[in-house]
Parts: structure tokens; sequence; C-alpha cells
């Protein structure tokens, strides 16, 4: 590094942006933030693209400065105009969103195209959003696997893993094949991605994974738990169901109950469903235990005078829905179909 600080100083602004990015990382030198803007800022002034980018990347997600988005677009418009590839995807970003600029998707359409043609892997995957979506263009799932395809040769995981999904249901532009769904979802929990650990739950709760048809409710268990104690709200809503129904798990409603309500504090609308339902069985079942001690109670004080405890008879009650799905934000959440608990009178 000492030999880069006297060609950075004389203003060369390959070396000050390198420089730049050795303190933002904390390469070789003490990890320095303020050092890090400051070097950017010295190559973005001379017009180079890459500082501009990262300049504007600081501004808007202030670091080391002061959060403006404002500067942040004014930054990524001159990169992007250089056609820097970063730039043109995070101006892409502020169009669709609006954010400081007027809403202009088929502008950020054009960005995210341009961006995505120079290899960008988070342009190639937005623009398989859009397309799947039909975000600011017509719908067309043929388009979009195509990008999502360039995106995921890429390693990224959200389009792995929406092609995982696309290719389990045969839906979103491809044939069903459950070999490459299988193949996409062993390569994402190698990465330890969520989405992917939800989907492996998910297949051997239905028994695709061993390929016989038959839930295995223990393995499924355990890679929700995986993803559910990194905060993902499918894994926690699914787990909650599976300790409600003791699936593969000791029956605790307590604990179906405190993974629910994490999934539904995190905006789950499934797991805020379910949780109703889950008071509602609860409810049920401490009723039937005070029936349960009153009918002990009267069968022992019974005993004595030859009284015969009443007959009962049993109903099943329906709980609507299991709760159990994917629920993701590209994807529906398939139900299971009613469950029942039973209950004797």
């Amino acid at each position: 590094m000492k030999e880069w600080r006297p060609l950075a100083e004389a203003g060369h602004p390959d070396v000050q942006t390198a420089l730049g990015d050795l303190y933002m990382d904390g390469r070789g030198v003490n990890r320095n933030l303020s050092q890090a803007v400051y070097w950017y800022r010295q190559a973005a002034e001379q017009g180079y693209a890459m500082a501009q980018t990262k300049l504007g990347f600081c501004y808007q997600y202030g670091y080391q400065i002061q959060k403006d988005d404002a500067q942040a677009v004014k930054w990524f418009q001159l990169a992007a105009a250089q056609g820097d590839a970063v730039a043109q995807y995070y101006l892409g970003n502020f169009y669709a969103s609006g954010r400081v600029v007027r809403q202009d998707l088929d502008q950020a359409l054009a960005l995210f195209t341009s961006s995505a043609n120079k290899g960008w892997v988070l342009s190639q995957h937005r623009l398989g959003w859009m397309y799947s979506h039909g975000e600011g263009v017509k719908q067309d799932y043929a388009v979009a696997i195509g990008w999502f395809k360039k995106a995921a040769a890429q390693g990224d995981q959200k389009s792995m893993g929406y092609l995982a999904f696309s290719y389990w249901k045969g839906e979103g532009g491809v044939a069903k094949d459950v070999k490459e769904a299988k193949r996409l979802i062993r390569e994402l929990v190698d990465k330890g991605d969520q989405f992917g650990e939800l989907l492996m739950g998910a297949f051997y709760q239905e028994g695709i994974w061993a390929g016989d048809g038959k839930s295995d409710y223990v393995h499924a268990a355990e890679w929700y738990q995986r993803c559910a104690e990194k905060k993902f709200s499918a894994c926690q809503r699914n787990l909650g169901v599976l300790y409600s129904k003791g699936w593969g798990v000791t029956r605790d409603l307590d604990r179906a109950e405190d993974w629910l309500r994490k999934a539904a504090q995190a905006g789950d609308r499934a797991a805020s469903n379910y949780l109703y339902n889950l008071g509602y069985l609860k409810l049920e079942e401490s009723s039937r235990q005070r029936e349960l001690e009153w009918d002990t109670y009267y069968q022992l004080d019974s005993a004595g005078s030859g009284a015969s405890s009443g007959q009962k008879t049993c109903r099943n009650i329906t709980v609507q829905g299991s709760g159990i799905g994917i629920g993701t934000e590209t994807m529906g959440a398939p139900q299971m179909g009613d469950s029942y608990v039973t209950r004797c009178d």
C-alpha cells in the first residue's frame, strides 16, 4: 500500500479507487471508511466511473457520510452515462421505485437490460423478476427464465430458488423436472441458502426427496428448523404447524405458538391466520383438559357407589388449512388441506 499512496496522491484515479477499496474492506490496513470515501471522491471528481459508483453507494447506505439518496442518484447517473453496469443497476432501482426521481419503468428496464447484457448478475435477476411478473413490461415467462438461468449460472441464489420452484411445479415457463429442481436445491442448501432449506423441507414433507411419495416429517422439521433459526418466516410458520400437529416432532402447542408468532410478526399472513386457529385449538384442548379432570373426579367419586361414567361420543373439529406451504414473495402458498382435531363429548 505504501507504493500506492504516492500514485494516488499524484492523481491516478484507478489507484485512488483501489486505495479506497482497501480502506473500505480493511485489506492490509485498518478499516477506515472516512479514508475510503475520501479516495473514492478524489477519483469520482475526475470522472472515473467506478469511483463514482462506489461514492454513490456510500451516499445511498450512509457509509461514513450522511445518507443522501439525491447525492447517490447524482453519482450513479454520472457513472451510468459512462456505461458502468453496477451504476446502471442501482440507478434502475431508483427509477423502478420512484424514489428521488420520477418513477419510470421504461427507463428502469433500459438500465437493467444494458447492465444485464454486460453480465451484472443482479440486473439479470431483476429482469427475470420483471418479465415473470409483468412489471413495466409484458409478462413473458420464456424471457424471464432466460435471465434467471443467466443469473443462476453466476451463482445467484434467488434466481436458483425461482428456477428450483418452477421446475418442481412445472410453472413459470418450464416443464416439470423434479431431478433438476433437486439439483438446484442441493446446490442452494450447500450454500446455506434459506429458501433452499425451505424447499428441502417441503420435498421431504411431500415424499419427493426420497421419491417414494411418503411424507418424512422428521427430516422436514430438521430443515425447517435450520431456516427458522435464520429468521425466515415461511420456515418459522411451517415449523410452528408441525409442532401443532406433532408431525416429525413432539407435539407442543406452546412451541407452535412461539414459531407462528415470530412468523406473523415478520409479516407472514398465513402464519397470522394459523395463529388465530391455534388460539381456538388451545382453548378447545384447555376445555377438554378441564373436562377430563372433572371426569376423573366423577369416576373416583362414583366408584364406591357403583355409578358408571357417562358414555362419550367423539367428533372431528375441522381446522381450515394446515398452514404448510412455501409462501415466498415470488410464489404462492400451497396448502395441505383441512386438518382435524378429535374431541370427545
